[in-house]
């Protein structure tokens, strides 16, 4: 099959589009917050292990970024003058009401990923889909008090319908495909949705557990990543996505190494630190 979704693009065939501010890297924080069922099977430590509720393992350490994890994160990328783009579960916010206040009260954006981390679109057809959808909005609307225009999906899991569904409903962009460094426009039957570059490599999930990395090592492959978009932005301006979770980045012993490499970063003064929306009301600017 054909790719249906979004057409192929060269980064070396593309005009030159700077970024705000004569930006040479956008950089981005997205946090995923994030409520996984219990009893149900999920990304676990131990996973040649069958499974058996109520797995306190893998669940305690899971549920760590929600008790916890989430309220050092934040309380550290405050310190630092970074605000995060939150992307959250709609069931967070009656679950974890404490953690979506803080994130209110710290002015961070939001991107709907799903009603939990349990519940994956594989399975659904279009209207099943659909309602599903509309109904995720709605909760995070509600909840929120705006409407969310980007979406994630739970481990990043879509079907062939998804991004027509959510631009049926009035979404601006998706982050479940990280093939660019710079936004790029889905096919979509109606409206309009980009793709917001959010990286799988520079991603904790990846680093500490399919790669087994450390603390200092998950810090220099985010500087490394960074500094390399920096150094050929005279080309190509470019965005860094950082996916952090708090039950991984939010732990004592790897936190300080995030924070660090944001760090230094952001003491850079030819970047963007921005959210996730901010990039799309770029982007559209631009493009209109």
């Amino acid at each position: 099959m054909d790719n249906p979704l979004y057409d192929y693009s060269a980064i070396v065939d593309r005009p030159y589009r700077p970024l705000p501010h004569g930006a040479r890297v956008a950089v981005w924080v997205g946090v995923n917050v994030e409520y996984y069922a219990f009893g149900v099977p999920a990304l676990s430590l131990v996973r040649d292990v069958p499974f058996s509720p109520p797995d306190s393992l893998n669940y305690g350490w899971r549920e760590y970024g929600s008790r916890v994890g989430i309220f050092r994160l934040a309380d550290r990328l405050a310190q630092i003058g970074v605000r995060g783009t939150a992307i959250i579960n709609s069931e967070v916010v009656r679950r974890h009401p404490s953690a979506v206040r803080l994130l209110k009260d710290a002015d961070w954006g939001w991107v709907a990923h799903g009603r939990n981390n349990s519940t994956l679109q594989r399975d659904m057809n279009p209207d099943v889909e659909r309602a599903y959808l509309a109904a995720v909005t709605n909760e995070l609307e509600a909840g929120l008090g705006q409407r969310p225009r980007g979406w994630l999906g739970p481990a990043r899991v879509s079907t062939l319908a998804t991004n027509d569904l959510l631009a049926e409903l009035g979404y601006d962009y998706a982050l479940d495909w990280s093939n660019d460094d710079q936004v790029t426009p889905f096919l979509v039957k109606t409206g309009r949705l980009v793709s917001i570059p959010y990286s799988v490599e520079i991603n904790d999930i990846v680093a500490f557990v399919l790669h087994g990395h450390t603390g200092p090592q998950f810090q220099t492959a985010i500087i490394d990543h960074f500094t390399e978009l920096y150094e050929q932005a005279d080309k190509w301006p470019s965005i860094l996505g950082l996916s952090i979770h708090p039950f991984l980045s939010g732990q004592p012993s790897k936190l300080r190494y995030l924070i660090d490499a944001l760090s230094e970063i952001a003491a850079h003064r030819d970047i963007w630190m921005t959210t996730s929306d901010e990039i799309a009301d770029w982007y559209y600017g631009e493009a209109s």
